[in-house]
């Protein structure tokens, strides 16, 4: 099956309530080939092209979301 995942960084509670910030785009979705939604996210987070893009994030606020396409 093929799923779309991206990766989002989650404002901070400070953050969202002094700025209205929104959630920062990390990773684009992407096509991934897998057997199911928990399988396509691991592939990605895997990926070190990903892993790249990942650098400086704080990974307590990243969000992978997954969804059939």
């Amino acid at each position: 099956m093929i799923y779309w995942v991206a990766i989002e960084e989650v404002p901070t509670k400070k953050e969202s309530e002094e700025l209205s910030a929104l959630p920062k785009l990390i990773l684009a979705p992407m096509a991934v080939e897998a057997r199911d939604d928990k399988d396509a996210a691991l592939k990605v987070a895997l990926d070190p092209e990903v892993g790249k893009k990942l650098e400086g994030v704080d990974r307590n606020r990243i969000t992978v979301i997954v969804r059939p396409f």
